[in-house]
């Protein structure tokens, strides 16, 4: 079984709250796949 951690709206850098950095540290932490994911841009 594979558990993600994804960052929603990666197009709204702007406002962004978590830096991908820092999801991608907590989601190495908790042995977690990490991704980012926009609907707006199909990203």
């Amino acid at each position: 079984m594979v558990i993600m951690l994804i960052g929603n709206k990666s197009d709204l850098d702007s406002r962004r709250e978590v830096k991908r950095e820092e999801g991608e540290a907590f989601a190495r932490e908790h042995g977690l796949v990490f991704m980012e994911t926009s609907a707006k841009t199909a990203a």
